[in-house]
């Protein structure tokens, strides 16, 4: 039996604050009714702020939904945690900015919005914690 669905959210929510917290970001984790961002952060000399969306995956090679959302994404960054939940060894993170995340968009007739795993899973998104200084 797995976890619940918001203790897997909290644990990735938790984990990218840990490791944006390495990286010399202070990491303000907004209120979990917060629409469309999880995460306020600032850089060491707090001359630049970032807004975040994370998403979490218990388990590899999921899509990621956003619900009936619309197809605006409000966020600077999504940062995708897959994997959360294997044992021994680190999730893998994806940190796609908010102008590549249009394109990898699927909507269907009911308004369902999601990312194919083959979309967002690509090599220049996963660690690449860098993107995050070039917001501007």
């Amino acid at each position: 039996m797995g976890l619940p669905k918001q203790m897997v959210g909290n644990i990735g929510l938790y984990y990218v604050c840990y490791e944006m917290s390495r990286r010399g970001w202070y990491v303000l984790p907004t209120t979990r009714n917060t629409r469309g961002v999880d995460l306020v952060a600032y850089n060491e000399d707090w001359s630049q702020s970032i807004t975040i969306q994370v998403k979490c995956l218990s388990k590899a090679k999921q899509a990621v939904g956003f619900g009936k959302e619309p197809l605006k994404f409000l966020a600077d960054f999504l940062i995708v945690v897959e994997a959360l939940l294997n044992r021994g060894s680190e999730p893998s993170v994806y940190i796609i900015p908010k102008h590549a995340i249009e394109p990898l968009i699927n909507i269907d007739g009911a308004g369902n919005v999601w990312i194919e795993h083959k979309r967002w899973a690509q090599p220049k998104f996963q660690n690449n914690w860098s993107v995050l200084e070039e917001k501007g």
